[in-house]
């Protein structure tokens, strides 16, 4: 499997588990949400309308990656964004398990 889909399918899976997690354990708690667009969205929308908003920003991204023509560069920036969603959301399965909701 080519490097490039390997990290569209890791960001369509860390982006499915993130947002089920949200809906079952933050609800409407923004204040516990560390990334400020996404508290600023639920706070003001409602975590039903922030979640669907995510969604369409999200597929609209990987969308656009998919239409660009593959250079090294695309993996490279690929595999950062992979990175930068990863390394948090770890943190956070980790701390949901030390609580025993996860």
């Amino acid at each position: 499997m080519n490097r490039f889909w390997l990290g569209i399918a890791s960001l369509l899976f860390i982006n499915t588990l993130d947002i089920v997690l949200l809906e079952i354990y933050m609800k409407d708690q923004w204040q516990y949400e560390t990334f400020p667009p996404l508290a600023y969205s639920i706070q003001h929308f409602g975590l039903k309308s922030a979640v669907w908003l995510i969604r369409i920003l999200f597929y609209g991204l990987l969308f656009g990656l998919m239409c660009m023509p593959r250079t090294k560069y695309l993996n490279y920036f690929v595999l950062t964004l992979n990175l930068i969603y990863w390394i948090p959301m770890l943190d956070w399965l980790f701390v949901l398990h030390e609580m025993g909701k996860f």
